[in-house]
């Protein structure tokens, strides 16, 4: 999943499409899970600026 590092992807944020690049793949302890932490293109509502999501629910754009 590391081939994923650095790409434009579409991810869904409650409930709306939002758009970033991937920072870095991380994993869960418990599963080894690969998450990816995603520099968002516009902030959200609450003024965070990065998203964490399952790589597997996110998309290259």
């Amino acid at each position: 999943m590391t081939d994923l590092d650095g790409a434009t992807v579409a991810v869904t944020v409650d409930g709306q499409q939002r758009t970033g690049t991937v920072l870095r793949t991380t994993y869960t302890a418990k599963y080894g899970q690969p998450l990816v932490a995603v520099a968002l293109d516009e902030p959200l509502p609450d003024g965070r600026e990065q998203y964490l999501a399952r790589a597997d629910t996110v998309e290259r754009v």
